[in-house]
């Protein structure tokens, strides 16, 4: 949207005014919540959290590649952005990485601006001067085949974003929003109310794609059904709203406003439903996108008889890794060496380990403390030792420590847990391995379970709903 505050109506002298630096066209995907991306300081791409903490740029002033960059879109896996360049020379469309490495062409016409993503990745929409109208047209990353989807609507177009589902673009005239299939078909305008006469400009869409929000005769923000019907208005009177992006896991919408300071354009948030604004006071440009946080990488495969695999499922898992003194969060730990001892006392824990052929096995467990370890063998076997503290007085007097230990499994694979007089080898199931003070007790939930009693040396199966104690001698 331009600076112009007194362009209420929409004429022809009007319409060219806006067009020349029009917001960015966005897309939301649907996803956990990431950074937002926006142009800042009259030619920068940034990004940062929604706190306004760790503020990067990401494509400079002089990248060596484009400059006057503007009009950031995140991917919808939330690893690039496309922008545009409006500097003669260098200007058009333009794919960068998220960390700002890898920045390359995809189109070199300086009035092609507002990008949007496929769902897919493979596309991006934007806007694009075409006899003498600004329409939108479709083209692959590599700037081929470029294709008008509005080769007959009369009108100069803005703020293009395609759907989630990536069946359909929607976009402005900077008087109404409209929707319409990505082949051109379909054209709805879901704005065309004799209640709101006025302007409805840049419409971002609710992660489901069943809503699209957008701005109102510049101070309020309303939405309406994908499909179309009655809007409903979240917000007015809220300055001059630049930009709008639905959040990613749908619960807010951020937008762009001036209030007359102390900042220019500054960063607000409110709940989907308009309640709860919250004025961040971070400092933003007239474009916004808020993408999607991405996945995090591969964890490489555990290797037999060095490390496992581990995620926390739920509560608060620690882990001791081994060489060290102290309990650590399991949450940026994806791989623990052999030796290490898990605490999950208050948590579970997903453990993944090679098995036989070198295929991975993976079992839950919980409800205790262990020592992971694992053998070298053409079929490696997964041990948790049963490592809590556990106190038998040896007098008819008070313990001063638990008179138990204990750990849960769930899972199947080569795992075994040990004990002190038993160990318990899982063909596939729920079991529960306790010390206690009069021996080592193996109950089975589900499935079948191989108990070594390591006094009577003889392996007993426990099935079940049964259970065995091997005694202490």
């Amino acid at each position: 949207m331009h600076r112009v505050a007194s362009a209420v109506s929409v004429g022809v002298v009007i319409v060219a005014t806006l067009a020349s630096s029009a917001p960015a066209g966005r897309a939301t995907f649907p996803g956990q919540n990431g950074r937002f991306a926006f142009g800042f300081g009259g030619g920068t791409i940034m990004t940062e959290n929604p706190d306004g903490t760790d503020r990067k740029t990401i494509v400079p002033l002089t990248s060596g590649v484009a400059v006057g960059a503007t009009e950031p879109a995140w991917s919808a896996d939330g690893t690039k952005l496309a922008y545009s360049s409006k500097i003669g020379g260098t200007g058009g469309i333009f794919i960068v990485n998220a960390d700002g490495s890898g920045v390359r062409r995809v189109t070199n016409d300086v009035n092609d601006g507002e990008p949007t993503w496929s769902p897919d990745g493979t596309k991006l929409a934007f806007v694009h001067v075409s006899n003498g109208r600004r329409r939108i047209v479709t083209t692959n990353l590599d700037g081929s085949g470029l294709t008008v989807v509005t080769p007959n609507l009369d009108r100069s177009l803005d703020d293009p974003e395609w759907s989630p589902d990536g069946t359909r673009l929607t976009f402005s005239d900077f008087a109404d929003v409209y929707v319409i299939n990505v082949d051109g078909a379909n054209l709805v305008d879901l704005t065309a109310d004799a209640g709101q006469p006025a302007r409805a400009d840049n419409p971002t869409w609710s992660p489901d794609g069943t809503k699209l929000a957008y701005t109102y005769n510049i101070s309020s923000l309303k939405v309406v059904a994908s499909t179309g019907g009655g809007a409903t208005t979240l917000g007015a009177n809220l300055g001059e709203v630049w930009e709008i992006s639905w959040s990613p896991d749908g619960t807010k919408i951020a937008y762009v406003a001036d209030v007359n300071g102390p900042l220019q354009e500054e960063l607000f948030i409110m709940n989907a439903d308009g309640t709860n604004i919250v004025r961040t006071g971070i400092d933003v440009a007239t474009t916004l996108d808020w993408g999607v946080a991405p996945a995090a990488p591969p964890v490489p495969p555990p290797v037999t008889g060095v490390n496992v695999n581990v995620a926390p499922v739920s509560g608060t898992v620690l882990v001791r890794l081994k060489g060290t003194t102290s309990f650590v969060p399991v949450t940026a730990i994806s791989s623990v060496p052999l030796g290490s001892e898990l605490d999950l006392t208050k948590g579970r824990i997903r453990l993944t380990s090679t098995g036989a052929g070198g295929a991975t096995q993976t079992a839950v467990f919980y409800q205790g403390r262990a020592v992971v370890g694992q053998t070298r063998a053409a079929k490696p076997v997964t041990t948790l030792t049963l490592s809590g503290p556990l106190v038998c007085p040896k007098r008819k007097t008070a313990a001063k420590g638990p008179p138990t230990r204990s750990l849960w499994g769930n899972g199947k694979g080569n795992y075994v847990t040990t004990a002190r007089f038993a160990s318990a080898t899982v063909r596939g199931t729920v079991w529960l391995t306790q010390d206690t003070c009069k021996g080592t007790l193996v109950r089975v939930q589900s499935g079948t379970v191989s108990v070594l009693d390591k006094v009577k040396h003889r392996t007993v199966t426990v099935r079940a709903g049964q259970s065995y104690l091997a005694k202490k001698p």
